[in-house]
């Protein structure tokens, strides 16, 4: 494509322009009237690799003019585009930034910035030639500081013709601090009717890290094993977050995320719930068919410790083949009502001779 500008001075309005080619032998060759000072052109439309004259032609209602002619050699002169789509990470204390590539081969770029809590200092330059990676160009800006909140501007040209031009400057973007520490995280737990109903909370991310805005993504161990519940990646720009988790062991993963990238994930820990005068077994769903959004969890007894051996969560019939034999297990039945998990059994089990549990003193965990 072939993008044409020009200034006007008037005050004028509907006002046209037409952009007129002289392409030799006598023959002009005109683009359409517009009614703005710029114009796009088809490469198909003009004359390319070899000098001709242009200019530009004015006209409101009976009254004309026209500019100076110039004489150009089209794509001699090439001015990309204001760089488009801004990525950026941070790596080891250099800035990583991305945007559209303009053409299919590597550019000359510039890049201005500034520490955004400084915006009465003067801009600080970096110039390089880019890579191109996916139509991407990429650009590595050295040594800034990597816990400090910038604002950058970027343009570029062609390193392939004779006579490039600077695009326009992209508008100002905010580049926050890395987020270098993982969410610090506290957890209350209440029993609700079979669900434990868990309201978690934490610190804000540094105000440098925070300037252009923090998601936090929530995830927990028991629905990302389909137990009982279907697993939902939840997400929150708050500090604090409300879930409910069954009876059993879950890990609770808190994840923050800015325009850079994410933090450390933070793993907050709960274990399963505490009862006393937990009694064996009189029947289990083992071997039985399940209903959908059923889910068993078993925990094996060693070393003093209940530790997760299994979770079934199939809704065909299932087997428990897998048991050891005269190893004490803690057994949990789950279920799924309106999306929020709940216990409806624990006992002890084991898979032969259950009636010496009565006698293990294992009365509760």
């Amino acid at each position: 494509m072939i993008y044409c500008e020009w200034n006007a001075n008037t005050t004028e309005s509907n006002v046209t322009y037409k952009v007129v080619f002289d392409i030799g032998k006598g023959y002009l060759k005109e683009s359409c009237e517009v009614g703005a000072s710029c114009v796009t052109l088809n490469e198909d439309e003009v004359i390319l690799n070899r000098p001709v004259d242009v200019w530009v032609e004015a006209r409101v209602g009976n009254s004309s003019c026209q500019s100076n002619k110039k004489s150009v050699t089209l794509h001699h002169t090439v001015k990309y585009d204001v760089p488009r789509n801004v990525s950026m990470s941070w790596l080891k204390g250099d800035l990583i930034l991305g945007w559209t590539a303009a053409q299919d081969h590597p550019a000359l770029a510039e890049v201005r910035f500034r520490v955004h809590e400084r915006l009465a200092e003067t801009w600080e330059t970096r110039m390089a030639n880019t890579s191109l990676i996916n139509s991407t160009y990429q650009m590595t800006v050295e040594n800034l500081l990597k816990h400090t909140a910038y604002q950058i501007q970027i343009r570029h040209r062609s390193i392939r013709v004779l006579n490039p031009l600077w695009s326009d400057w992209s508008p100002v973007v905010t580049v926050p601090a890395e987020l270098h520490q993982q969410p610090v995280v506290s957890i209350e737990t209440k029993v609700v009717n079979g669900s434990r109903k868990l309201r978690l909370t934490w610190m804000p991310m540094f105000q440098a890290a925070s300037v252009t805005g923090v998601t936090y993504s929530i995830t927990d161990t028991q629905s990302s094993h389909r137990c009982p519940c279907k697993q939902v990646h939840h997400r929150t720009q708050g500090t604090h977050f409300t879930t409910y988790v069954s009876y059993s062991a879950v890990n609770i993963s808190v994840i923050a995320k800015n325009a850079v990238g994410v933090s450390p994930t933070a793993v907050a820990s709960v274990g399963q719930i505490e009862k006393v005068d937990l009694k064996t077994c009189d029947s289990t769903q083992l071997g039985k068919k399940l209903e959908k959004r059923h889910c068993l969890e078993l925990y094996e007894f060693q070393d003093g410790d209940w530790r997760p051996a299994e979770v079934i969560t199939s809704t065909k019939r299932n087997k428990n083949e897998t048991m050891k034999d005269y190893i004490y297990y803690l057994y949990f039945e789950h279920r799924c009502p309106g999306r929020k998990p709940r216990t409806d059994n624990v006992c002890f089990l084991s898979q032969r001779g259950s009636s010496a549990l009565r006698t293990s003193g294992l009365q509760g965990f």
